[in-house]
Formats: structure tokens, C-alpha cells, sequence
């Protein structure tokens, strides 16, 4: 009698469980739609799996069975790679992804921020205003060093960008751009940690979650040297879970912007294994170069950083850092 009391009791705290947890997904999705700050000013991190966009799922408090529905624990043959911001998983990482996909890699892509605080939202609205990372700044207008003008999106026919539009079509950018590169549509999964604040905390609860997921994965990312302090803090962590003996493998990448500014001879250059993937890692490339407002292409990477993309275009290498 106490056993069958002892079930019941498990089966009722399950479904209060069950209950619970959508509804707060319900309140998530509902916060997200109605409040810009609620989505990219969140100090805990909310994952969206792609393949089932409307779903939310806290990595501290997944279930077992949240956890399979998305995911497989067979991890051997498994590269999880943490993007920091969009753009990261062409310029940095789009070399090693797409030897990691010949190799027959599953290889699952962790999107850690929508990179609100890229100045392109700024070069495609012409000016500051009260958004922008720097809001004393307001009203100053910026230069297009891409098509040598003033952009005015009213004149030019499209709508002012928001953080919070913005945040959403470097999103889609990322999206177009990951698919072009190879990688399936089902293992992309988005988290919205804030621009230039990822705490270590955050960043640790993270890459634990995946690390549990998958014990014997390979984990990549940037690393602990890199000149972006968001970039910085994912390597810090990954080397620190490393050291802790948490990671079995795990490597770093120079970031474009690191090695335009402190390109040791010494870090190994990575190049790729096949010739036929050049014009892939290219057309992944093109999909931040692509203008075409009317279809709601606004070229938000090439708008924010032209030299990385033209950089990566003609070498089409990446650099592994050592630690």
C-alpha cells in the first residue's frame, strides 16, 4: 500500500512538474513578444531549440526526457561548437565546421547572444539613437563604409531597426548562414545571453548543460586571448572545465579580429581538408553580404565588420590557439 502511495505520489509530482514548467514557458514566450529587454536583457539563459522554435527550455532544470526529445546521448562522434555572436560560425569557425561535416561530424551549433550591440544596426538605421551602446551619441549620423553613404531607411523604403527587430534579423542571418554551411536545421539551438555581459556563471551553467548532454563530446570555441571580451569569457570557461577534467576535448580558435591585430606565427593554421568546400564556406559567407531590403536581407554582417568577411574570403583558414 505505501509502495502504490509512493507511485502515485512520483506520478501527480510529475505532472505538477509538467504543468509548471508550461507555463513558464507560456510566460517566457508571452514576455518575449511584449518586451524587448525581457529577451535580450535576460540574466538567465533561455535556449531555443530550432526545430521546435515555440519550445524554451531552462538548462538547469531539463528533465531526462526534455532533454532526449532534441538531443541523443551517443556523443563520440559529437563537435559542439559555442558561437558567440552571429557572424562568429562563418568567420571563425566555418573552416573547421565544414571539415568537421566531411568527416561525418554530428556537429550541433550554440548561438550564446543575437549580437544586439553590432554597429551595422546603427549604419542601417544612418544614426545613434537612445539604443545604441553609446546613447549620449543620439541623433549623430553614421557613415556606410560600405556603400559610401548615409543610409536613411525611410528614403530607401525599408523599416527603422530596433534592438529588438534588429536582434531578430542577425538571427536570421545566423540561420541562413549555419544552413548554407551544412549544418542541419534540427542542431542549432539559440541562447540570449546580453551583448558585451556574458558572465561566467552563465556562460559555466551552459556548457555544463551540454557537456551532461553529451559526455564525450569534442566542445569548440574562442579562446581566452581573444581581443572580444565576450569571446574571451567562452575559452575562459571552456579552459577552466578543461583543467577541472569535465572536458575530454575540447579546442580554441582565433577569432578574425585576433588575428588581424596579434596573428602569432605559431598558432597552427587550419585549412580545408576538402577543395570542393570553398564554395560552400562562400556562399555561407554571401548571406551576410546579401543587400536586399525589400526581402529583408540588410547585409548586417558585412555592415559590421567588411575587412573579417573580405579577410576569411581570401584565405579561407582558421587558426587554432594552444591552452
Amino acid at each position: 500500500m505505501l509502495e502504490r502511495g509512493s507511485v502515485m505520489i512520483k506520478k501527480n509530482a510529475h505532472w505538477i512538474s509538467v504543468i509548471i514548467t508550461l507555463a513558464t514557458v507560456l510566460a517566457l514566450l508571452l514576455s518575449g513578444c511584449s518586451n524587448s529587454h525581457a529577451v535580450f536583457g535576460a540574466t538567465t539563459p533561455h535556449p531555443v531549440v530550432l526545430h521546435h522554435i515555440t519550445r524554451t527550455i531552462r538548462p538547469q532544470s531539463s528533465s531526462p526526457k526534455q532533454v532526449a526529445a532534441f538531443m541523443s546521448n551517443n556523443s563520440s562522434n559529437t563537435v559542439i561548437y559555442f558561437d558567440p555572436h552571429p557572424d562568429d560560425e562563418v568567420l571563425t569557425f566555418g573552416v573547421p565546421i565544414r571539415n568537421d561535416l566531411s568527416a561525418g561530424k554530428q556537429v550541433y551549433l550554440v548561438l550564446m547572444s543575437a549580437g544586439e550591440h553590432s554597429i551595422s544596426r546603427e549604419v542601417i538605421n544612418g544614426r545613434y539613437d537612445r539604443q545604441s551602446v553609446r546613447p549620449s551619441q543620439t541623433g549623430r549620423r553614421v557613415w556606410c563604409k560600405v556603400h559610401h553613404r548615409y543610409h536613411n531607411p525611410a528614403a530607401e523604403g525599408y523599416p527603422y531597426m530596433t534592438l529588438e527587430t534588429f536582434g531578430k534579423s542577425r538571427i536570421q542571418e545566423f540561420i541562413r548562414a549555419s544552413l548554407a554551411l551544412g549544418v542541419p536545421y534540427s542542431h542549432l539551438v539559440i541562447y540570449y545571453l546580453p551583448n558585451d555581459h556574458f558572465t561566467h556563471a552563465a556562460v559555466k551553467r551552459i556548457m555544463l548543460d551540454w557537456i551532461h548532454r553529451y559526455p564525450g563530446a569534442t566542445l569548440k570555441t574562442m579562446s581566452a586571448w581573444d581581443v572580444h571580451r565576450d569571446h574571451a569569457m567562452l575559452g575562459r570557461v571552456l579552459d577552466e572545465l578543461y583543467a577541472e577534467g569535465k572536458v575530454w576535448n575540447k579546442v580554441n580558435y582565433a577569432s578574425v579580429a585576433t588575428r588581424l591585430k596579434y596573428d602569432h606565427n605559431h598558432w597552427p593554421i587550419i585549412r580545408l581538408t576538402h577543395r570542393q568546400d570553398r564554395e560552400i564556406l562562400k556562399r555561407a559567407l554571401a548571406v551576410y553580404k546579401a543587400w536586399n531590403p525589400k526581402r529583408g536581407e540588410f547585409a548586417l554582417g558585412y555592415h559590421s565588420v567588411p575587412a573579417q568577411f573580405d579577410f576569411v574570403e581570401r584565405h579561407m583558414t582558421s587558426k587554432r590557439v594552444a591552452g
